[in-house]
């Protein structure tokens, strides 16, 4: 009797424990527009432009059928290697590739930058790929630090 009781206790703490350390799933504060329009606020470019689909499959091979929502930025100036990208994968196997393809885009942008120009090199090397949840953003911009802010703001 005593090591059934000891054996409920072990697995009600086993329960309790993984339920505590289970993630919460991340959700926005805002919607996917208003939140576009905080990180072009945010972006050092004072122009920016949005892809469409079509640009995101032929650009960064990204299909629509990988997301739910989401926005990529550019900054429109010739010289910008400025990219704001933000995308609600469709679920776990999606949002890996999304970063996979973001974090190639970044690589490929420090490569054609390197030698080239480098204050756009200084850009492209302190990008940053994140992933939370099924929500996956890369911000590639001179103000790294605002536009961050104003996604992680806004992402609980």
């Amino acid at each position: 009797m005593m090591k059934r009781c000891i054996s409920v206790l072990l697995l009600l703490t086993l329960i309790l424990t993984l339920c505590a350390c289970a993630e919460k799933e991340k959700a926005l504060a805002v919607s996917v527009g208003e939140l576009s329009d905080q990180v072009a606020d945010a972006m050092a470019s004072a122009q920016t432009a949005e892809y469409d689909e079509t640009m995101l499959l032929d650009e960064l091979g990204i299909q629509s059928s990988m997301f739910t929502e989401g926005f990529y930025k550019i900054g429109t100036s010739d010289a910008s290697v400025e990219e704001v990208a933000f995308f609600k994968a469709a679920d776990e196997s999606s949002a890996q590739q999304i970063r996979q393809k973001l974090e190639t885009r970044k690589s490929a942008t420090e490569a054609t930058q390197k030698d080239y120009n480098a204050d756009n090199y200084a850009v492209a090397t302190a990008a940053t790929v994140e992933t939370e949840g099924l929500y996956v953003y890369m911000v590639m911009s001179a103000n790294r630090d605002a536009v961050t802010k104003a996604i992680e703001d806004n992402l609980k």
